[in-house]
């Protein structure tokens, strides 16, 4: 495993530079995101515990204001640990953002806030949006791996855990409560007729041949195939190779200075990696069109596999 990781230029060889990379990264990098962040990770959980518990009723349940309440209370120890350093806080700082990033947290967002039933009456685009965008779980997958960084090689594992947990519980359960919503079945599937429109222009104009005309799904699952196919590229794709940038240009000037100085132990990594150039970066970006083109025609023909007889009777493709 650490062979394949050093390959992957996850870890170095060395396994004294690289543990001095990961406690230079948390002091230089990862208290500072937790210091500019403290307002966002201490006071807002803590001021809606302290609303949720002065608004409770007597027969509302326990266990969400259990859950915001330690959530307020392991973030507000992370700001603690990023505004004291100590070395056992850059010790236990990874654990404590392993732990609050694949459990405490995602159990708050699902449990409390990414509800579907609070849209306006009536359903205009820019609640419709906002919703899909923040009440959909993007924000979870999207925004807390930059918020509460890790190193790549702890990253992966909880970042996945956490996405499947969003793919699979809460994206059908917010797009059955659009369903329900009969308002909003026009803003669902204009949406998803409008992407699946690009897509299929994309995919044709790259390739040639007939453009396709989709057949529309129920709305269920067009939200959920349009949900699922943001969070596949955007949470989780996207957010990972975002990570991985950072993390590998840190190793590359973290390594030259190393080198510079004199302090690569052993003579084991005497070569230094390259930065990566802001052209290969801007090249990776411009595939991310046909990324998304894709995963749009493979979940499509994964989520719509009960209704290809339909389609056939219909003479048109999924997607």
């Amino acid at each position: 495993m650490e062979n394949l990781l050093v390959a992957a230029r996850l870890s170095f060889a060395s396994p004294e530079l690289e543990a001095r990379f990961c406690d230079h990264r948390t002091t230089t990098y990862f208290f500072a995101v937790d210091s500019y962040s403290a307002v966002y990770r201490a006071a807002i959980p803590t001021v809606i515990f302290c609303q949720r518990l002065l608004k409770r009723e007597a027969d509302s349940p326990v266990l969400p204001l259990l859950v915001v309440g330690l959530t307020a209370l392991f973030l507000n120890l992370s700001v603690l640990m990023a505004a004291f350093p100590r070395p056992w806080t850059i010790r236990w700082r990874e654990p404590v953002t392993a732990f609050l990033r694949g459990t405490i947290v995602p159990m708050t967002v699902m449990m409390c806030y990414l509800e579907g039933d609070h849209l306006p009456h009536p359903l205009t685009w820019k609640p419709y949006i906002f919703n899909a965008i923040f009440s959909a779980g993007l924000t979870m997958t999207c925004l807390f791996p930059l918020a509460m960084p890790l190193h790549l090689k702890h990253h992966i594992p909880v970042h996945l855990a956490v996405w499947l947990m969003i793919v699979n519980i809460h994206v059908p359960r917010f797009c059955h409560a659009l369903a329900e919503r009969h308002d909003a079945h026009t803003f669902v599937m204009q949406s998803w007729e409008a992407l699946s429109t690009r897509v299929w222009g994309l995919l044709d104009s790259m390739y040639g041949g007939v453009p396709v005309e989709p057949c529309p799904p129920t709305v269920a699952v067009a939200c959920r195939h349009m949900h699922t196919c943001v969070q596949l590229v955007f949470g989780l794709v996207v957010t990972t190779y975002m990570v991985w940038v950072l993390e590998y240009q840190s190793r590359a000037f973290f390594l030259q200075r190393e080198i510079r100085e004199g302090r690569v132990p052993g003579g084991r990594t005497r070569k230094a990696w390259p930065a990566m150039p802001l052209s290969a970066i801007v090249c990776h970006a411009a595939l991310l069109p046909m990324l998304f083109a894709v995963c749009w025609v493979c979940l499509a023909h994964a989520l719509f596999a009960g209704n290809d007889a339909q389609y056939s009777q219909q003479g048109c493709e999924v997607g």
